[in-house]
C-alpha cells in the first residue's frame, strides 16, 4: 500500500505505480473516497485481509514470467453481495434496536434495490434472479421461501423449523432444473429431517413417517399419483376459501382446472411429473395471494372491495385513493347497514345497503376519483360491491373471514 498524502493505492510489490489501484469503498453502495483511511479499513481489517490473501490474489505465468495480480476494489466487493429480505412491520426500528441491530440500511436496500453501473436501479428480486449479478446470498425469514422461482439457486441453508407443504416448497426453491446444475443442496442447521419425513408421508400418501420410498425422495416416489391427488385436495380446499373471500380470484380456479384437465387426459409418468410441478407452483401462487393484502396495506376484507373497485391503467394517486375508499366503505357498512338482523331478507334493507354503497362511491368527499370514473362505471362498481357484500356478509362479522371473528 502506497500513499503520498493525496492518493492512496494498493498493488503487488513487483508492480509499477501504474498498476497500483485505488481502494475507495468499504461497501458496494458507497460513493467512494480516495484516501489512506479508506484503504487501510478496506484492506487491513482481519476479515478482509484474509479474504483478499486467500481468494483474491492470483499468480499468472501466461506471459512467460510469473506475475502476481491483486483484485481491484470493485472486484473484491462485487464478488458476492448478500442482503436481508424481510417483510416490513410497524415499530421494526425499535424492535431491532432492542437487539442492538439496525434495520434501517437493510430496509433502504429492500426498497431501493441495487444501483447498476449506468445509474439505473434494479430491485432485489430481479437482481437475485439475474445470474450475472453479484447478489447471490439472500437472508430471509418467510419472504421468498414460497412462490419465488430462481432456477439457478443451488443451496438453501435452513435454521428455521418448517413443516408440511411450507417445508416442501422451501426445499423446492433449490430443486429447479437449470443449465450446469444437477441438483440442489439443503444445509440443515435445525434438524428438520423428522419434519421432512412427515411432509413426504403427507404428500406421498404413506403413513409410516415417510419411509414409503427407499431414499425418501418425493420426486422418485412410486406413490406420485397419490401425491398429486393429495395436492389437488389441498389446493381445492384453499381455493374454495380464497374464492369465497374474494370473487375476483377466478383466474386461480381457471388455472387449476387447466392443470387438472391436462393431467386427466393422459396419466403417463411425464405428465404426472409435470402436474406435480405445476400444482406445487400453484400452491406457491396461492400462498402469495394470501399475503397480497398485507403488501397492499389492507386486510383481506378490504382487499376484496379494492379489487372490485379498481380498474386498469390507474395512476398511483388513484390507487391510493381507492384503497382508502374500500377500507372506509366497508367500515361504514359494517358499523351501520350490515348490523341489521337478517338484512338480506327484506327488500327495504337490501335497497338501503345498495343505496348506501352507491352514495358513498359517488360522493365527492368519500367516493371514487372523479376524473377517473364515469357515472356509469360508478354504478357498475356499486352493484359489484353490493353483490359481494350480499354474499359475504349475512352477519357481522362475516363467516368468510376468520380473522374478523
Amino acid at each position: 500500500m502506497l500513499g503520498n498524502g493525496n492518493k492512496a493505492r494498493i498493488g503487488s510489490v513487483s508492480s509499477k505505480w501504474g498498476h497500483f489501484h485505488e481502494w475507495k469503498r468499504l461497501a458496494e453502495q458507497e460513493p467512494g473516497v480516495v484516501d489512506m483511511e479508506t484503504l487501510l479499513k478496506g484492506v487491513c481489517s482481519k476479515q478482509n485481509f484474509m479474504d483478499l490473501l486467500e481468494n483474491f490474489i492470483v499468480f499468472d505465468d501466461s506471459s512467460g514470467g510469473l506475475v502476481k495480480i491483486v483484485a481491484r476494489n470493485h472486484q473484491f466487493l462485487g464478488a458476492t453481495l448478500a442482503a436481508v429480505v424481510v417483510s416490513e412491520e410497524q415499530g421494526e426500528v425499535d424492535k431491532f434496536r432492542r437487539w442492538d441491530l439496525d434495520i434501517t440500511p437493510h430496509r433502504k436496500l429492500i426498497k431501493q434495490g441495487f444501483e447498476l453501473e449506468d445509474g439505473i436501479r434494479i430491485d432485489l428480486e430481479e437482481a437475485f434472479k439475474k445470474e450475472g449479478h453479484p447478489f447471490r446470498v439472500a437472508i430471509v425469514c418467510a419472504m421468498w421461501l414460497t412462490g419465488f422461482d430462481v432456477p439457478s439457486l443451488s443451496t438453501l441453508y435452513l435454521d428455521k423449523p418448517l413443516k408440511a407443504h411450507t417445508l416442501m416448497q422451501a426445499i423446492a426453491r433449490a430443486n429447479r432444473i437449470n443449465e450446469g446444475k444437477n441438483n440442489g443442496l439443503i444445509v440443515d442447521y435445525c434438524g428438520i429431517l423428522k419434519n421432512l419425513r412427515k411432509a413426504l408421508a403427507t404428500f406421498a400418501g404413506t403413513a409410516d413417517g415417510g419411509h414409503g420410498g427407499e431414499d425418501g425422495d418425493v420426486e422418485r416416489n412410486p406413490a406420485k399419483r397419490t401425491t398429486v391427488q393429495n395436492l389437488k385436495q389441498a389446493i381445492e380446499k384453499k381455493l374454495l376459501r380464497l374464492l369465497a373471500q374474494n370473487p375476483l380470484r377466478t383466474d386461480f380456479q381457471k388455472h387449476y382446472e387447466e392443470v387438472v384437465a391436462e393431467y386427466n387426459r393422459e396419466k403417463e409418468q411425464l405428465t404426472i411429473e409435470k402436474t406435480f410441478e405445476a400444482l406445487l407452483k400453484l400452491v406457491d401462487a396461492l400462498d402469495e395471494e394470501e399475503r397480497r393484502a398485507m403488501r397492499e396495506g389492507l386486510d383481506e376484507e378490504s382487499l376484496a372491495l379494492f379489487d372490485l373497485l379498481k380498474k386498469p391503467d390507474l395512476k398511483a394517486t388513484d390507487i391510493r385513493k381507492i384503497k382508502k375508499v374500500a377500507a372506509e366503505l366497508l367500515a361504514t357498512l359494517k358499523a351501520e347497514k350490515l348490523k341489521i338482523d337478517h338484512w338480506r331478507d327484506k327488500e327495504s334493507t337490501r335497497d338501503a345497503v345498495r343505496t348506501a354503497i352507491r352514495d358513498f362511491l359517488w360522493s365527492d368527499k368519500t367516493g371514487l376519483p372523479v376524473n377517473s370514473y364515469t357515472e356509469d362505471e360508478v354504478g357498475v362498481k356499486a352493484e359489484d360491491v353490493f353483490r359481494h357484500v350480499y354474499r359475504a356478509y349475512p352477519t357481522v362479522p362475516s363467516p368468510l373471514y376468520p380473522a374478523a371473528i
